[in-house]
């Protein structure tokens, strides 16, 4: 029969007796350990093994953290603010630059009817005629002598009387 002292931590002072008698069965496994001279290697190997599986369980609880920071209801109404607001700033650029666009169709259609308003002719230099009976007169041959006409200039209006005409050849 054998006895054995085997301190189970190294840092407190609790130390176990085991009885060994001829039946290594009944012997723990810290005394077959001891007795092959390999209890420092297991507990190395031991020691390494629970911090890799602290990590984990550490890694484990953090990332379930963050997934109920993200999942929680205070986060998602958060997100879906951001992204309304996203969404928001998106539409008004969008209304901005269709204004622009439309503004400068509506300044081409401007300067476009501008070119064709009677009154700008007549600002450049360009007079409207019309008979007495208001019907305007395009050509020569849509009066005759002695007939009354309006004139119509910038600044007002002219009243003259046909006393002679030409035809002009065009082109």
């Amino acid at each position: 029969m054998y006895k054995f002292t085997l301190s189970t931590d190294s840092t407190c002072d609790h130390y176990h007796d085991f009885l060994v008698e001829n039946d290594i069965r009944m012997a723990p496994l810290t005394f077959m350990l001891e007795k092959d001279g390999q209890m420092e290697e297991y507990r190395a190997r031991l020691g390494l093994q629970m911090e890799r599986r602290i990590r984990a369980a550490r890694e484990q609880l953090r990332q379930g953290k963050m997934r109920m920071r993200y999942l929680s209801p205070v986060s998602r109404l958060r997100d879906r603010r951001q992204y309304g607001a996203q969404l928001e700033e998106k539409l008004q650029e969008r209304m901005r630059a269709i204004l622009k666009d439309r503004r400068q169709t509506l300044a081409l259609y401007l300067e476009k009817m501008k070119g064709l308003s009677p009154l700008e002719k007549l600002n450049s230099g360009f007079a409207y005629v019309e008979d007495e009976n208001r019907r305007s007169v395009r050509s020569v041959g849509q009066v005759e002598q002695g007939q009354d006409l309006r004139i119509h200039v910038r600044d007002g209006r002219i009243s003259a009387r046909v006393t002679g005409w030409e035809y002009q050849k065009e082109g």
